[in-house]
């Protein structure tokens, strides 16, 4: 049976090929770029599950750039960026910068 980490960890590398795949293609579409914020998302916890909050957080935020770039401020999927963002700098200890979020 497979270790839950070795999953995540195998998660983690198709999540950043999906990314780097759909870089390379353009993302010219809306449905490409959430292709790209899934994938992202999909990082951001994993490194979240390793305990690694600061390259978290940097995925996050470009998680949240896209989500505002392709979703707008209104969407769902841009307000569960921001608030994974800020649960991200919470955990990281960075109180200040959680509390807009």
């Amino acid at each position: 049976m497979k270790s839950v980490l070795s999953v995540v960890k195998r998660g983690s590398i198709i999540s950043s090929v999906c990314v780097t795949v759909a870089i390379l293609l353009g993302c010219g579409s809306a449905y490409a770029q959430e292709d790209v914020w899934n994938g992202f998302n999909d990082q951001v916890f994993a490194l979240y599950h390793q305990g690694n909050y600061a390259q978290a957080v940097e995925v996050g935020q470009k998680a949240l750039d896209i989500a505002k770039d392709t979703f707008g401020l209104e969407h769902e999927n841009t307000a569960q960026a921001m608030s994974t963002l800020g649960m991200l700098y919470y955990a990281n200890g960075d109180y200040a910068q959680a509390e807009p979020f």
